[in-house]
């Protein structure tokens, strides 16, 4: 298992500086003995490897620590249905502008999100995941104070 994680773009990352959530020695590799594990070590990686500005921090996406209870539930997920719940809540929460154009592409060709909440399978979290790692921008960086700066304007105009 932990060799297959080294080959996601996401590893690379993951102890660069400008994260959005740095690892801070969180992530463990060493349990992934079962697909799910392996699934779950993946996303926690791609999660820990997002640079700043590439999550939405708007109310209704990741506001007010919601990563905290998203991360929580990815390390009790010991099912597809829980996991696949946590995968489409990460995509829905990751900005566009963050995301190449051939992986949202990509990731159109997939079933819809409410029907992978219906029909989750080890495959298509595996698809989604490897997907969103090879077109998410790792290297495109925000500050930490514009990114701040943008949410306090979205606030006031809302």
């Amino acid at each position: 298992g932990t060799n297959l994680l080294r080959t996601l773009k996401a590893y690379i990352y993951i102890k660069a500086p400008h994260r959005h959530f740095p690892n801070n020695g969180l992530l463990s590799y060493s349990n992934t003995k079962t697909s799910i594990d392996i699934l779950k070590t993946s996303l926690l990686m791609l999660y820990n490897a997002l640079p700043y500005g590439a999550v939405d921090e708007a109310e209704d996406k990741w506001g007010d620590n919601f990563h905290i209870y998203w991360r929580e539930n990815v390390l009790l997920s010991n099912d597809v249905n829980t996991l696949m719940q946590c995968l489409i809540l990460f995509e829905y929460g990751l900005r566009t502008p963050w995301i190449l154009s051939n992986g949202l592409k990509l990731l159109s060709c997939l079933p819809s999100r409410s029907q992978c909440l219906r029909n989750p399978t080890i495959g298509l979290i595996a698809l989604k995941i490897w997907i969103l790692d090879q077109s998410i921008k790792y290297d495109k960086l925000l500050s930490k104070d514009s990114v701040k700066e943008r949410n306090k304007l979205k606030k006031k105009s809302s």
